[in-house]
C-alpha cells in the first residue's frame, strides 16, 4: 500500500524503520509533552520497541529515503495509537497526510491525546474530532482527552 502525497511516501513500517520510528516519537513527544518529565519518555523507549509497535499496523512518512514520521494503527479498535512527525519536519502538512491515510482506511476513529497538548487537540479538532470524554491518565496523572471522528 504506498501513498504519495506532496511528493512524500506513506508506507507500511519496516524492520529497519524502529530506530527512526523510535527517535522521532521520544524527540516529538518530549517536545509536544514538555509538562511530563523527560525520563518519562526515555523510561518508555524499551515498551515503545517491545509492546506498543508490534501490537499495531504502523505506517510511515518519508521522503529521499528519510522517515519524517509515523502513524501506528489498532484496526481492530479504530484507534489511532501514535501519530508523531518528526520535530524538525513539523509544520508541512505531514501530520494531515498521516491523518488522511488513516480516515481514508476507516469509517470511525479513536484516539487519546493529553488535554495539555493544546496543538495536539487543535489538530485533531480540526480534521473533524470531536471530544468525547476527559479523564486522567493513570500512569502520568494528566488530563486526557478521548476524541472520535466518524466520516461524513
Amino acid at each position: 500500500l504506498l501513498i504519495l502525497s506532496l511528493m512524500h511516501l506513506i508506507r507500511p513500517a519496516h524492520a529497519q524503520d524502529i530506530e527512526a520510528i523510535l527517535q522521532i516519537w521520544l524527540d516529538a513527544s518530549k517536545q509536544a509533552h514538555d509538562f511530563i518529565p523527560t525520563h518519562f519518555w526515555q523510561d518508555q523507549l524499551l515498551n515503545m520497541r517491545d509492546v506498543y509497535l508490534p501490537m499495531a499496523e504502523n505506517y510511515v512518512i518519508e521522503h529521499n529515503d528519510v522517515v519524517m514520521g509515523f502513524i501506528s494503527l489498532l484496526k481492530a479498535e479504530q484507534f489511532i495509537a501514535a501519530l508523531f512527525i518528526s520535530p524538525k519536519f513539523q509544520g508541512q502538512g505531514l501530520g494531515s497526510a498521516l491523518l488522511g491515510f488513516a480516515q481514508q482506511q476507516s469509517n470511525e476513529l479513536n484516539l487519546q491525546v493529553y488535554s495539555e497538548n493544546k496543538d495536539a487537540v487543535l489538530f485533531y479538532l480540526n480534521h473533524g474530532f470531536q471530544i468525547i470524554n476527559e479523564s486522567i491518565d493513570e500512569v502520568t496523572h494528566h488530563a486526557q482527552m478521548d476524541m472520535h471522528w466518524i466520516a461524513q
